[in-house]
This record gives C-alpha cells, sequence and structure tokens, in this order.
C-alpha cells in the first residue's frame, strides 16, 4: 500500500524544501480526467516506477499507453531480485515488446529474458504495442 507522503524539492537537501504530496494511481488519473489515449508514459520516481506500472495497469492492459518509458536501477522496489522479470513479463502479457535504451541511442531487446539482465545500473527502458512502433525500435537495436 502507498500512501500520501513528502516528497523533497531540490537537488541538496540543505537548500531544498519539502511538500506533503497526494497519490493516485496513473489509472484513476486517466479516469477522472477521461484520457482515452496516453501517447507517452514516462516515469521517473527514483525507484518507485513499478508501483507506478502497478497503478497503471488498466491502461496499459487495454493499450491504451502507446509508448512506456521508465528508469530502472538499484533504488527502491528494484532491490528485489526478479522485480524487472516480473514488471517485463507482465508488460509481455499484455503485448508489449521492451527494450533497454542506451545512451547511445541505440536499443537492445529485453526478451528472450536474461537473468544478466538484473544488473541494477542506471538504464532505461522504452516499450510499446504497436506493430510499426516495434518495427522502428527493433531497427535502432544492436
Amino acid at each position: 500500500e502507498v500512501r500520501p507522503g513528502i516528497e523533497n524539492r531540490g537537488m541538496h537537501s540543505a537548500l531544498s524544501t519539502t511538500a506533503h504530496v497526494d497519490i493516485i494511481t496513473v489509472d484513476r488519473l486517466a479516469a477522472t480526467h477521461a484520457i482515452g489515449i496516453i501517447d507517452l508514459l514516462s516515469i521517473d520516481t527514483e525507484g518507485s516506477d513499478a508501483l507506478v506500472l502497478a497503478g497503471a495497469t488498466q491502461l496499459l492492459q487495454s493499450r491504451r499507453v502507446r509508448m512506456l518509458e521508465f528508469e530502472y536501477h538499484s533504488k527502491g522496489g528494484w532491490q528485489r531480485p526478479g522485480m524487472l522479470h516480473d514488471v517485463v513479463n507482465t508488460l509481455a502479457s499484455f503485448g508489449y515488446t521492451c527494450f533497454w535504451q542506451g545512451n547511445s541511442g541505440r536499443l537492445a531487446p529485453l526478451l528472450p529474458w536474461c537473468d544478466g539482465f538484473e544488473f541494477r545500473k542506471w538504464s532505461n527502458i522504452v516499450c510499446t504495442w504497436q506493430g510499426g512502433l516495434v518495427k522502428t525500435l527493433r531497427s535502432l537495436a544492436v
């Protein structure tokens, strides 16, 4: 269960301020504001990305997110062994194809799965279900 908390606003804690923040799932946000399709859902929540994805299950399962990007590293929920594997398998079950997104702009497919992918270093993952976008992303893959 996720509860409202405090968000640190600033790069240096001595110079930053905090604010109380409310939490809402992506599914509820889309329903509340009648958002039908999301072209790009970009998630960067410093280790809580898998929780955000869980809160977007209805949108993802119904393929109302055309392209998805999220961060992966050693913080937060990503510390749990197998978490990335579980997320990628869930997305694949919804019809998404996922790729590592490298700093050079090159991509690498995440399936078939390799246990070495659980290296917990900063990287981005990009996923889509749309055939034309999958083809384009595959053309950028190494």
